[in-house]
């Protein structure tokens, strides 16, 4: 007891905040809950407000979506907040510095497919675009693969990133408009529109095998009659 004695005799005790110090801790602790209370504030008007358009929409029988101004990541999260309640489907679209929710009925919400292929990066009228390009890609490679008799699609087998390189290039190439071909010609090249064989690589190596495996019965088929007729 006498060691610890001294041990607490020897210790300095906390030095006292001034008036001034206190009143100052005061004011920030004041300032800090008026923050908070005023986001809270906020956020139940804007919840108020969301909601009273949400019911809107809902009650609109021929609206197929609304789309909510860009705002805060957290009041966006209010927005898919008050979608979930009314049991509507809510997407965010555009970059975060523009991003906004776009809402949606169970009954008009983008299809698997399109939602597949979504850059929702984008905004959505300019998503929506690029989704159409790449189902359109899609549907006259299925088309094209069709009327040469093939058995597989070969777009299904590309990736979203894929389709969306290939809509891209495509869009590069009718930027550059009639001169591309021309100067192409110059160096031996010519453009996919111009090709009479516009197989893929993969499709050409397939119709190669499936010659040569052909020629290869028929010469079997040749071999035995041969022997047949010398028996």
């Amino acid at each position: 007891s006498g060691v610890l004695g001294k041990f607490l005799a020897g210790m300095k005790a906390a030095p006292k905040k001034s008036a001034e110090e206190l009143k100052k801790e005061q004011e920030r602790k004041a300032a800090l809950q008026k923050q908070r209370d005023d986001e809270n504030r906020e956020r139940e008007q804007f919840r108020a407000q969301i909601k009273a358009e949400t019911e809107t929409f809902v009650a609109d029988a021929a609206a197929e979506r609304h789309t909510f101004p860009p705002t805060t990541a957290l009041l966006r999260s209010v927005i898919h907040e008050v979608a979930a309640e009314h049991k509507l489907i809510s997407l965010g679209f555009g970059p975060e510095e523009e991003r906004s929710v776009v809402i949606f009925k169970e009954s008009t919400k983008p299809s698997a497919d399109e939602t597949k292929f979504m850059d929702r990066n984008l905004p959505y009228e300019e998503c929506m675009e690029s989704v159409r390009k790449i189902l359109e890609e899609r549907k006259q490679s299925a088309a094209s693969e069709s009327q040469r008799g093939g058995d597989d699609d070969p777009s299904k087998k590309l990736s979203a990133k894929e389709v969306r390189e290939r809509i891209r290039q495509q869009q590069m190439r009718e930027a550059q408009g009639a001169k591309a071909p021309e100067v192409s010609a110059q160096f031996g090249m010519v453009s996919a529109e111009s090709k009479l064989d516009r197989r893929t690589v993969e499709e050409g190596l397939r119709d190669l095998k499936r010659k040569r495996e052909q020629q290869q019965s028929e010469a079997r088929k040749k071999s035995t009659t041969g022997e047949s007729q010398e028996d």
